[in-house]
C-alpha cells in the first residue's frame, strides 16, 4: 500500500530571483511605476532618481514558484549614463519606459534600446526579454498607439503596454508580463537555495551607500562631541559656581 509522505506539503514552494531594469527619460514616470506595482501607491511628485535604486517584492509564479523580483530604477538624465555604472549586469528583463504624452520621450527609446544592448553580452542579446510601456495614458495622448507597436514589431514582437501610475490602470499587467518573460528567460540559472539568494548589487551602488553612511556616521559622532565638550567647558563651569556664590 502506499502511503503519501504527510512533509512534502510542508516543504516551502521552490525560489527563485530574477532583475529586472527600468530604462527611459527624466520624467517619463518610472519611479512612479515601481511605486505602485509595490507599494500600490502614487504621489504627483518624486525626487528625480540621481544614479539609480532598487526594490525587491515577492510573486507567485504559475502558483508553484515564489519569485523574488528585484527591480532596478535608474536615472534618466543625459549627464548620467545609468548603464556605465553596471546594472545591466545579470538582468533578466528590461523595460523601456516613455510618456505617451511626449513624442520626444518615444524618440529616446531607440537610444535606451541601443545602449543597454551595447552593454549586455553577445551571445544574450536575441534572448533577452524587452517590454516597452507607455505611461500616463490619463493625460493627453501625444504617441500614437500604432508608433508603439510598429517599433516593437520592427524589435522582434516585443509587447507594448499602456499604463497609468497615478491610477493604476495596467501597471499589475505590465509587471506581471516581464515576470513571466524574464523567468521563462533562464530560469535554472537562477535558482535560489537558503545559500544563494543574495541580491546582485552593482560595487558602483555599493560604494556610493557606504558614502553616504560614514558622512552621516562622521556627522553624528561630530555633532555628539561638540554637545560635550560644550557641556563641560570651563566657561559653563565658571558661570555656574558665580551662580552658586550669588545665589
Amino acid at each position: 500500500m502506499y502511503w503519501e509522505n504527510p512533509m512534502q506539503y510542508l516543504r516551502p514552494p521552490p525560489r527563485a530571483q530574477i532583475k529586472v531594469v527600468l530604462l527611459g527619460d527624466q520624467g517619463v514616470g518610472k519611479t512612479s511605476l515601481v511605486k505602485r506595482y509595490v507599494e500600490k501607491s502614487f504621489r504627483s511628485e518624486y525626487k528625480a532618481t540621481l544614479c539609480a535604486d532598487f526594490v525587491t517584492k515577492e510573486v507567485a509564479h504559475e502558483e508553484t514558484t515564489l519569485v523574488t523580483v528585484q527591480i532596478w530604477d535608474t536615472a534618466g538624465e543625459e549627464s548620467f549614463n545609468s548603464l556605465e555604472t553596471g546594472y545591466h549586469r545579470d538582468v533578466d528583463g528590461c523595460v523601456l519606459v516613455f510618456d505617451i504624452n511626449k513624442r520626444k520621450t518615444f524618440a529616446n527609446i531607440d537610444k535606451w534600446y541601443s545602449q543597454f544592448l551595447e552593454q549586455v553580452e553577445t551571445w544574450d542579446r536575441p534572448k533577452l526579454p524587452f517590454l516597452l510601456i507607455g505611461n500616463k495614458i490619463d493625460k493627453d495622448l501625444g504617441v500614437s498607439d500604432q508608433w508603439a507597436r510598429d517599433w516593437c514589431a520592427t524589435k522582434g514582437g516585443y509587447p507594448y503596454i499602456e499604463t497609468s501610475a497615478n491610477d493604476g490602470r495596467g501597471v499589475g499587467l505590465a509587471f506581471e508580463c516581464l515576470v513571466n518573460l524574464a523567468f521563462g528567460y533562464h530560469p535554472k540559472e537562477k535558482d535560489m537555495s537558503s545559500s544563494s539568494s543574495v541580491l546582485s548589487i552593482p560595487p558602483f551602488f555599493i560604494a556610493h551607500s557606504l558614502k553616504s553612511f560614514v558622512c552621516f556616521a562622521t556627522s553624528q559622532t561630530l555633532q555628539a562631541r561638540a554637545r560635550r565638550r560644550n557641556e563641560f567647558s570651563p566657561m559653563k563651569l565658571l558661570r555656574g559656581i558665580v551662580f552658586s556664590l550669588t545665589s
